[in-house]
C-alpha cells in the first residue's frame, strides 16, 4: 500500500492545477509556471516543451494544504482522487483509469464512480465495428441521463496503439488534438476516457479501459471488475 500511495503522490505532484498564478522566467531564461503561494511547494518549474519539474516544497503541513486550490503532501480519510496511466510494453501502449478512495468514499463521490461505471457498461454492450465515435459518446451520455445522472463527463473514445492516442486527426484550439470521427474496424484497440469533469463534488473521479474490437463486439483486455479503489 505504501508504494502505491507514493507512486499516487508522485502522479498528483506532476498534475498541473488552478494553483498555478503566474509566468516567470528561470536563471537559463526559459519560460516557467510559478504557483500559488497555499498550493503546497513553492516553486513548480515546467519548461515549456520538456519533461523537467522542480519542486521546493512547504514544510508546513497545515500551510500545505490551506487555500481553496492545493497541492497536498498527505492523504487523508475521506480524500478521493483520479489517476489516469500509460503504460509501455513491446513497443506498445496501454491506458488505465481509476478512482482511488481513501477510507469510506463521500455520497457525492459515490454517486460519480456509480455515474461513469454505468455509462462506460452502457458502450462496451454495444461496441463493434461500424459504430462511430460520436455515437459512442452519445450512447454513454443518454445512459447516463436516462439514470438521472447530470455529471459532465467527458465521455472520449480514442484508439491505443504504437502511440498513445495512435489515430488520425488534426491540431486544433490550444494545441488539443483534434479527432476525426472515426469508425471502428475489427482488431482495433479503443479506451474510452469517462473522467468526470465537476468541480466541487469532494474530489476526482474517472474510468478507463483497453476494449479489442471484435468482428461481433468487443473483448476487455484488462480486469474491469473493480470499478474503484479503496484503500
Amino acid at each position: 500500500m505504501k508504494k502505491l500511495l507514493g507512486i499516487v503522490f508522485l502522479c498528483l505532484l506532476l498534475i498541473p492545477t488552478l494553483a498555478m498564478s503566474g509566468i516567470f522566467k528561470d536563471d537559463e531564461g526559459k519560460p516557467s509556471l510559478k504557483t500559488s503561494s497555499k498550493s503546497g511547494f513553492k516553486h513548480h518549474t515546467n519548461h515549456m516543451g520538456h519533461n523537467d519539474h522542480n519542486f521546493k516544497y512547504i514544510e508546513d503541513k497545515n500551510k500545505a494544504r490551506a487555500g481553496k486550490y492545493f497541492q497536498r503532501f498527505e492523504l487523508r480519510d475521506g480524500d478521493c482522487f483520479a489517476i489516469d496511466a500509460v503504460s509501455h510494453g513491446f513497443h506498445y501502449n496501454g491506458d488505465f483509469g481509476r478512482t482511488v478512495f481513501i477510507g469510506e468514499p463521500s455520497k457525492s463521490m459515490k454517486n460519480a464512480t456509480d455515474a461513469i461505471s454505468l455509462g462506460w457498461d452502457a458502450v462496451r454492450e454495444k461496441l463493434r465495428p461500424g459504430l462511430k465515435y460520436s455515437e459512442v459518446r452519445k450512447i454513454g451520455r443518454d445512459a447516463m441521463k436516462k439514470s438521472g445522472f447530470t455529471y459532465s463527463v467527458a465521455l472520449t473514445p480514442h484508439s491505443i496503439g504504437l502511440t498513445h492516442t495512435d489515430e488520425p486527426g488534426k491540431n486544433g484550439a490550444g494545441s488539443f488534438w483534434q479527432k476525426d470521427d472515426l469508425i471502428l474496424q475489427e482488431n482495433m484497440i479503443i479506451s474510452v476516457d469517462l473522467p468526470v469533469l465537476n468541480t466541487g463534488i469532494g474530489g476526482t473521479a474517472h474510468l478507463e479501459d483497453l476494449t479489442l474490437i471484435t468482428s461481433d463486439g468487443g473483448e476487455q483486455i484488462n480486469d474491469i471488475g473493480n470499478r474503484i479503489i479503496v484503500l
